[in-house]
C-alpha cells in the first residue's frame, strides 16, 4: 500500500472511531448532544431517558368550551371575564361566557395575525405578534401598535409593568405608552434573549435558549441557571415556558421535560413518554403553588418538590394554558377547554427535613 493510501486509511479509521464514540455517547446522554458539535447516528428522542421520572395520570375531566378549528397560541381572561384567544395565523378572538361564538377582532392582518402571547391590563388587551405589540380595548378596537415590525416572542403583563421579549432583548412599556429597551445582560456582559417570562415577589424569571435567568430587585445583572448542569440534569437548556411559584420557578423545555429552579439548586424531570417532555412555547401557568404546562401529550403539572408530576388530557396537544376564573386550555386542533382550578392535580409536596 502506498503512503498516500495508508494516510487515507488512517483517516477513515479515525472518523469511524469518532462515529462509534458519538453513537455510544448518544445512547448514554440522549438529547444533551444537541448542544455539542458531535454527530449522532440515532434520533435522540427515540432513546429511553435514563432515570425517567414517573408521570402520574389523573382523570380530571376538561369541559369543552369552544371549537375554533385553528391552532390556539395564547389565552388570557380579563377581570370582567372576557376571554381573549390568540391564534396562529388567525389574529385574536374575544369570548364572553354565555355567548355561542367568539368575536373576531378586525384590523389585524399580515404578520400580526401570528399571535405569540396575550395579557390584560385593566380593560386593555396587549397582544404579542410576529410584527409588534398590539393594544386593544375590551371591545376589540385597535388602540395602538408598539415595536412595529418586531417579532415579539414573550409578554408579561403584571401590576404596574408590561414587558415584551424579542430577539433584540427585553422592552418595557413606559409612561408615554411606548416600549423602551431594558438593559439586560449576564455578569459577563452577554445579552439575554427572553423567550418566556414570569415574575413573583419582584423577581423576574426569564426562559431563554441558554437556560433560565433571574433578575431580583436591585440586582445589576441577570443570574444564570443552566438546566443542563442540574442534579439531575436536563437534556436541553431551551426553556420555552416558565412559571413563577413560591420559592422559585419551574421551566418547561422544548424536549427535556420540566426543571425546578431554586437558586443554584436546579433539578430536572424527564418523562418516559417523549411527547410529554415537549412543552409548547409559552404554555405555562401557576396554579395553587404548582405549575401547569401544555405539552404535546396533555397538561403536565409539577411542583417545587420534584418527586413526581401529574398529567391530565394525555390525548391533547396543548398549546396554551391560562389560569383565570378557571384553568383554560387551548390545543393545536383549535379547541378550548376549561377546568376548575381546585381540580388541577397538583403533586403532593415532599416533607421538609426536620
Amino acid at each position: 500500500m502506498s503512503a498516500s493510501k495508508r494516510k487515507w486509511a488512517a483517516r477513515l479509521l479515525c472518523v469511524a472511531g469518532i462515529g462509534a464514540a458519538a453513537f455510544a455517547l448518544a445512547a448514554s446522554e440522549g438529547m444533551r448532544l444537541r448542544h455539542l458539535a458531535v454527530p449522532v447516528l440515532v434520533e435522540p428522542s427515540s432513546i429511553a431517558a435514563p432515570g425517567a421520572a414517573g408521570l402520574e395520570e389523573d382523570g380530571a375531566a376538561l369541559e369543552p368550551v369552544l371549537h375554533l378549528g385553528t391552532r390556539v397560541a395564547a389565552l388570557a381572561e380579563s377581570d370582567r371575564g372576557v376571554l381573549a384567544i390568540g391564534l396562529f395565523d388567525g389574529g385574536v378572538m374575544l369570548w364572553r361566557r354565555g355567548e355561542a361564538r367568539p368575536v373576531a377582532v378586525p384590523e389585524i392582518d399580515g404578520r400580526r395575525r401570528f399571535v405569540t402571547a396575550l395579557g390584560w391590563s385593566g380593560e386593555r388587551l396587549f397582544v404579542a405578534t410576529y410584527a409588534g405589540v398590539l393594544e386593544l380595548d375590551d371591545s376589540g378596537r385597535l388602540r395602538g401598535v408598539q415595536l412595529d415590525g418586531t417579532a415579539v416572542e414573550s409578554l408579561l403583563v403584571t401590576q404596574g409593568r408590561i414587558l415584551a421579549g424579542t430577539a433584540r432583548g427585553l422592552f418595557a412599556r413606559g409612561a408615554s405608552g411606548g416600549f423602551e429597551e431594558v438593559p439586560l445582560t449576564t455578569a459577563d456582559g452577554e445579552p439575554v434573549r427572553p423567550i418566556a417570562l414570569a415574575s413573583a415577589g419582584g423577581t423576574l424569571w426569564i426562559g431563554t435558549p441558554r437556560g433560565v435567568y433571574s433578575l431580583a430587585p436591585g440586582q445589576p445583572n441577570a443570574e444564570w441557571h443552566p438546566l443542563v448542569f442540574g442534579r439531575p440534569a436536563s437534556s436541553t437548556n431551551v426553556a420555552v415556558a416558565i412559571a413563577a411559584v413560591p420559592g422559585g420557578a419551574i421551566a418547561g423545555t422544548d424536549e427535556g421535560g420540566i426543571s425546578r429552579v431554586r437558586g443554584n439548586d436546579v433539578r430536572a424531570m424527564r418523562f418516559a413518554e417523549g411527547r410529554a417532555n415537549a412543552v409548547n412555547p409559552g404554555a405555562a401557568a401557576e396554579v395553587g403553588g404548582c405549575a401547569a404546562f401544555g405539552t404535546q401529550s396533555g397538561v403536565v403539572v409539577g411542583s417545587m418538590d420534584p418527586q413526581s408530576a401529574r398529567r391530565f388530557g394525555p390525548g391533547l396537544d396543548v398549546t396554551a394554558v391560562h389560569h383565570g376564573s378557571r384553568l383554560f386550555v387551548g390545543t393545536a386542533q383549535g379547541d378550548v377547554y376549561a377546568l376548575d382550578p381546585e381540580r388541577v392535580p397538583c403533586p403532593p409536596r415532599a416533607p421538609r427535613p426536620g
